[in-house]
């Protein structure tokens, strides 16, 4: 899951393509891993993605933390969120702010715009 600044690419990843695998390695800037955290998460974690407006730059947080040297930096244009499943018994639940983030800071953030 992710961000993408083209929303029709489906089937492939682009170098605009910037996501946390469920490995745990980041794809982005069209390289894989672009940085490799092998973090393990499971049901019971929540794995967020945000964006820095002022530094350009993509963060990814797992329950609520920052994951640490998850940053990808120099992103630009539009972004449109991705999420790839490979399981049919995938359950996946989004939040765009119509509820309070568990990563705190964005909930500040989302009330000022």
């Amino acid at each position: 899951m992710g961000l993408n600044t083209d929303y029709r690419s489906r089937y492939h990843r682009p170098s605009n393509y910037f996501c946390l695998t469920a490995f745990g390695s980041i794809y982005a800037h069209g390289k894989y891993p672009y940085k490799d955290k092998r973090l393990g998460f499971d049901i019971r974690d929540t794995v967020g993605c945000g964006y820095d407006w002022d530094k350009e730059s993509i963060f990814f947080t797992l329950n609520g933390k920052i994951i640490p040297d998850s940053t990808v930096t120099d992103v630009r244009g539009k972004l449109f969120p991705v999420v790839e499943i490979k399981d049919d018994s995938a359950i996946v639940r989004a939040n765009f702010g119509g509820r309070p983030f568990i990563y705190e800071p964005a909930n500040t953030f989302n009330n000022q715009m």
